[in-house]
């Protein structure tokens, strides 16, 4: 029998959580053999607050606070909760219409979607402080007319029901007022720094790789840098997991596969990881935030101790060791490792990413505004 996922429907912060973990997945590197999972949401929170796996193109931020403004125009708390989940689908229509392209939440199903886009969307909205931070939309559609305005704020609402036709093209207001949001709520963090940088333009595969990096605070930077060398680091480890289990399944293909990552990820390592001092910096900015982080740092910095050891292009008796009990600790009877049972449907045909810490979202989300301020 399949395995399924399921769970009670709650509320909307419980499915966006459980929504959050199941996109998570989709980013290379994501899925977590090795339970590393603490460290890197710490490290996607710190560096891109407010952005989430569940998003897809940034003018959903401006679009919730004009559905819940058009959603409010209704009398009585009743009608304004059913307005505001209808003007999702009104919303859809319109982009659609508009040929806004790929990014639109809904599009793939013909019945109104359960997860609507102001669920998606709510941690930018609160986090950026472009909505009353720890509300609920449905305590905003219950708010009395009178305070209406301490919802609202410096947001520009533009129209008084969903246009016929949107795209997700920022003008250059509504870009320049998610600049100002980002600057003035997320300082310290890269989507801050990045949102006033001129090379905003440029955004590579990885941030680190970034040339604002250079310039950036002490902090910011140990942050991304930091970031890089568990990266590098974690993907050894996957790449090694990898191994094990094509060696357990008898699948020399895919073993060959591996064995030839695994050579090329030794050959490029070296100069990505961290050095003691930089990580016990790191480690410190990480459990600060997350006391719960201990053991993956742990496994970490026994993970390094196993690649300064490695003297060939495969992986050690050591990195095997490593790998194994790591998982046996994560997943219990769950494991794939030594456990035929579980591993029987794993393939890893596609080999493992690299952790990016949310880093496609971000630069997806700059790139817009760049385009928005320069429309």
């Amino acid at each position: 029998m399949p395995s399924t996922f399921g769970w009670l429907d709650a509320d909307d912060s419980q499915r966006r959580s459980v929504l959050e973990f199941l996109s998570s997945l989709k980013e290379p590197g994501t899925l977590d053999e090795m339970g590393v999972g603490r460290v890197r949401d710490v490290v996607s929170d710190a560096l891109f607050p407010g952005t989430s796996y569940l998003h897809t193109r940034l003018r959903y931020v401006i679009f919730v606070p004009w559905l819940l403004a058009f959603a409010r125009q209704r009398p009585t708390v009743r009608e304004r909760e059913q307005k505001f989940r209808g003007l999702h689908q009104d919303l859809r229509k319109a982009l659609m219409a508009g040929q806004a392209g790929d990014g639109i939440v809904g599009v793939t199903r013909e019945e109104p979607v359960k997860q609507l886009p102001y669920s998606l969307y709510w941690s930018a909205l609160s986090r950026w402080g472009i909505l009353p931070n720890g509300a609920s939309a449905d305590a905003l559609l219950r708010v009395p007319d009178e305070d209406s305005a301490s919802i609202f704020r410096d947001i520009e609402i533009p129209y008084s029901t969903v246009p016929t036709k949107l795209t997700f093209d920022l003008h250059e207001r509504e870009a320049s007022f998610l600049q100002s949001r980002i600057r003035s709520t997320c300082q310290g963090s890269m989507l801050a720094y990045l949102v006033d940088q001129p090379s905003r333009e440029y955004l590579p595969g990885q941030v680190w790789e970034h040339p604002a990096v250079a310039d950036a605070g002490s902090e910011l930077k140990s942050m991304v840098m930091g970031a890089r060398s568990f990266s590098w680091a974690m993907k050894g480890a996957s790449l090694t997991y990898h191994v094990v289990l094509a060696r357990q399944q008898g699948n020399e293909e895919n073993e060959a596969a591996r064995l030839a990552d695994f050579a090329e990820w030794r050959e490029q390592v070296g100069v990505h990881l961290s050095g003691a001092d930089e990580r016990v910096r790191w480690s410190a900015q990480i459990l600060e935030r997350n006391a719960h982080a201990l053991q993956p740092l742990e496994f970490y910095e026994r993970w390094l101790g196993s690649v300064g050891n490695l003297t060939h292009d495969a992986p050690s008796p050591e990195m095997v060791t490593l790998v194994t009990h790591r998982e046996a600790r994560v997943k219990g009877q769950r494991k794939r490792i030594g456990n035929s049972a579980v591993a029987k449907n794993w393939s890893g045909k596609e080999g493992p990413g690299q952790l990016a810490f949310r880093w496609e979202v971000a630069r997806k989300h700059l790139a817009d505004i760049e385009a928005g301020l320069n429309s």
